[in-house]
């Protein structure tokens, strides 16, 4: 029985994948709909669990990051949903990581030109 179902939502899952590809209006929001509870949510949650850089992201905020990347791929294949959302959901949170690291490393510090500087030092030595 278990597996009748399995096999049912992936076989629905499938033809969401293709409606897609066809280029359906509402095939990306059809697919996370189908897959939310039962697939994504749960796979966020873990690769969350997994992660500890990512303190502030939330389950939602992976899944949304799949329904945005479905959107921009528009009517390329995907063979395997669950995979695609998987590298979709790490790439997010890598994303996160090094944001995060950059910004603890002083990237969001703004440029100072050196030519500027170089100049008014130059200028001051020879006063």
């Amino acid at each position: 029985m278990l597996k009748e179902t399995t096999d049912a939502f992936k076989n629905q899952q499938d033809q969401l994948c293709l409606a897609l590809h066809s280029g359906h209006a509402n095939a990306a929001a059809d697919l996370i709909n189908h897959s939310y509870k039962r697939q994504m949510l749960p796979l966020a949650q873990k690769l969350l669990r997994n992660d500890r850089q990512s303190n502030h992201l939330e389950a939602d905020d992976l899944v949304t990051a799949v329904y945005e990347a479905l959107l921009k791929a528009g009517g390329a294949r995907i063979e395997n949903f669950s995979g695609y959302a998987r590298e979709v959901m790490r790439n997010r949170i890598l994303a996160e990581a090094r944001n995060g690291r950059a910004l603890k490393r002083g990237g969001n510090n703004a440029d100072v030109p050196l030519d500027p500087f170089l100049a008014t030092m130059e200028t001051e030595g020879e006063a």
